[in-house]
């Protein structure tokens, strides 16, 4: 995996969280987002099965904008240098992490962080995905 991963734009009925969000914080980065008029930040996407790795609160104000697609880096999830991380008590697998996202069945919000190594280091995986600047009409 490298930084400056190819942003792609993908219809948001593909895509399923596997994690549930934080209304507090959907409602600020909505006014923000909406206050804007533009989209900054990809979600970041396991490629097989659309599940979102980095940007559930994203995706959350996507649906509640009503834009039909949003920028998207698709990652081979099941590459070595991409790691989940679990911020509760429980362990959380790749695989846990698709099963739940392809079964409708979310873990509570914040379970799961998503990091990869790069020079030997492990950073969050939103470190690997480059800012763009669309305006919301575009994504509607």
């Amino acid at each position: 995996m490298t930084a400056d991963q190819p942003v792609e734009l993908c219809d948001i009925r593909v895509l399923k969280s596997h994690e549930h969000t934080d209304p507090v914080h959907v409602e600020k980065l909505f006014d923000k987002i909406r206050a804007d008029a533009v989209w900054t930040h990809p979600v970041v996407i396991e490629r097989d099965h659309g599940v979102i790795l980095d940007g559930h609160h994203r995706f959350a104000i996507a649906k509640r904008l009503g834009l039909r697609r949003i920028p998207v880096v698709l990652l081979d999830y099941f590459d070595p240098a991409i790691q989940v991380c679990q911020r509760r008590e429980m362990v959380v697998t790749k695989e846990d992490v698709i099963k739940r996202a392809k079964q409708q069945n979310p873990y509570p919000c914040k379970t799961t962080k998503h990091v990869c190594t790069q020079n030997g280091s492990l950073c969050p995986i939103i470190a690997m995905v480059p800012v763009v600047n669309i305006p919301l009409d575009q994504l509607r």
